[in-house]
């Protein structure tokens, strides 16, 4: 057994440019909040001196799916990568439209949500991208895109909105999908204002839809809400009885610029929607744990799964001066297995003192296990994470480390120890092996 450790830089549009200038073209929008001229200003120097926007960046996640790795940002069309057998990572075609997939924006000039759900049953991949609208875009829409196990793009359904909302990801049954229209809003005009693109709006209405896999955009069942920011769904399951559960990850903001400056806890939901009457009949907290970025086995995604896993913290706080924004952020220092039945923490390891999780976990099923549907046990897998050790404020070291998903509480069944520094970051995936490219030489 061996590990090997590669790191290379996405390619992508904005990189290059740079690289050929031999300077930075490029200035960041998120980062300027609470205001919102700044904003404006950046976006005018992109276009002048990048010619886009805004920098392509694909820093928020990695997906794989029929072959294809794909790295993203929400606001941008994804970069496609390639990974060797041996390590060796290349940037395939950035700013890549899926073969048509993508439909050109005057703005953005493509999106594709940094999220997406893949039925471990048909293949299918699943989803939901959104635009925010505006003065020659039309009105806010969300995208939801199937596509069949061998790639191609199946189906889209354009979904308009009544609000410029952001919608970061989505949820799937085994026939649905459901759509969070929550009030995150993204409103241009206030940047006008000087006030930054992105709040809570409490009083927008809350919904969530249900979508047919294969519908049309009249077909979108809506059902009202409390408000409430979701950015990482849990899961979602047809019951028997024609109920339809939806869980995910809910926050709720104590002001409206509060989800983007500061930290807003959130914590494992559900919500149960009848489609015959098309109301919500009951939507609880499942625990008192704060908890985000959850990971589930993938066999069990869109039907009825027991548990989930997710980082939790015991603190969180600033000022970061690295950043303009937040000024706050989380100390992920836990492992959490939640029992979605009954709302338990079912195991938690907490990491020794100043090391910290700085990746979200990834569930990885053990070889010929795992899969409820062939009689598999669901937590039969294990847990990947990455994590740092911090001093002064100053990484030291950081890891790879891997869980017996049975019992976090173990603690590592196996650790290795990583050339570089492994920053804060988002999203993880798992590709196996064999998916790799195998290399020329």
């Amino acid at each position: 057994d061996y590990c090997t450790f590669s790191t290379a830089w996405v390619r992508t549009a904005g990189y290059e440019k740079e690289e050929a200038a031999g300077k930075d073209l490029f200035q960041g929008t998120i980062g300027q909040a609470p205001r919102g001229w700044p904003v404006l200003g950046a976006v005018v120097n992109n276009f002048i001196r990048g010619g886009q926007a805004v920098k392509d960046s694909c820093n928020t996640a990695v997906t794989f799916h029929a072959g294809k790795i794909l790295a993203l940002m929400e606001q941008c069309r994804p970069s496609e990568i390639s990974v060797s057998q041996n390590g060796d990572i290349r940037t395939v075609k950035a700013l890549s439209d899926l073969e048509g997939a993508i439909p050109f924006d005057p703005l953005t000039g493509g999106a594709l949500s940094a999220h997406s759900r893949i039925d471990a049953a048909t293949g299918e991949k699943i989803a939901v991208s959104y635009a925010t609208g505006g003065p020659g875009q039309g009105p806010p829409t969300a995208r939801h895109d199937v596509w069949s196990a061998d790639g191609s793009l199946a189906h889209s359904a354009t979904v308009a909105l009544p609000a410029p909302i952001m919608i970061h990801d989505l949820a799937i049954t085994q026939s649905r999908s459901i759509l969070f229209d929550l009030p995150l809003t993204v409103r241009i005009e206030k940047a006008f204002l000087d006030r930054f693109l992105v709040e809570y709006e409490k009083d927008t209405p809350a919904r969530l839809g249900l979508l047919p896999r294969y519908g049309t955009p009249d077909q979108v069942q809506w059902f009202d809400v409390q408000a409430g920011v979701v950015l990482h769904s849990i899961n979602a399951y047809d019951r028997d009885d024609g109920f339809v559960v939806v869980q995910g990850m809910r926050a709720v903001p104590a002001s409206p610029g509060a989800y983007i400056i500061t930290f807003t806890p959130s914590f494992p939901y559900e919500w149960i929607l009848d489609p015959r009457s098309g109301k919500c009949v009951q939507e609880r907290y499942l625990s008192e744990t704060p908890a985000e970025f959850p990971s589930m086995n993938p066999y069990v995604h869109g039907t009825r799964g027991k548990f989930v896993y997710a980082l939790s913290l015991s603190s969180a706080g600033g000022p970061i001066y690295a950043y303009g924004s937040p000024q706050e952020s989380p100390r992920f220092d836990s492992l959490v297995k939640f029992d979605l039945e009954t709302g338990a923490v079912a195991s938690k390891y907490t990491m020794p003192p100043k090391r910290l999780l700085v990746a979200e976990p990834m569930f990885v099923p053990k070889i010929g296990k795992g899969n409820p549907a062939t009689g598999g046990k669901e937590d039969d897998g294990y847990i990947l994470v990455m994590v740092s050790d911090i001093e002064h404020d100053k990484m030291k070291v950081s890891k790879m480390q891997v869980f017996d998903a049975s019992d976090l509480s173990m603690g590592p069944v196996s650790e290795v120890d990583l050339p570089e520094l492994i920053p804060f970051g988002l999203h993880s995936e798992w590709v196996p092996f064999e998916s790799l490219g195998v290399p020329s030489n």
